[in-house]
């Protein structure tokens, strides 16, 4: 019976490659202004109708997170409420217009 062989994935050209490519040699760089960043990052305080939301890195802290999903709950729920009797409106407002 015959054995199977073994080959490696890559030849050696092209782990070469590999190498260098993944070794930073040759990278492109871009130079940006220090007013592009500040304009591309995120505050770390934001003054809303919801309050203060703070951020760390960008990223929400904890309590902000949660005022924020606080106030989506609270949206929703009166979005529901608003249109859960939607006749009932029409019908009053058709009554005053008559």
């Amino acid at each position: 019976m015959r054995e199977l062989q073994r080959h490696a994935p890559f030849g050696s050209a092209s782990a070469i490659a590999l190498l260098v490519f993944f070794s930073g040699y040759g990278s492109a760089t871009a130079e940006v202004s220090e007013e592009t960043l500040k304009s591309l990052s995120a505050p770390d305080k934001i003054e809303t109708s919801a309050g203060t939301l703070e951020f760390k890195d960008g990223a929400p802290t904890a309590e902000t997170a949660e005022k924020v999903y606080d106030t989506l709950d609270f949206t929703r729920a009166l979005n529901v409420y608003n249109n859960s009797f939607p006749g009932r409106l029409r019908l009053r407002h058709s009554r005053r217009a008559a």
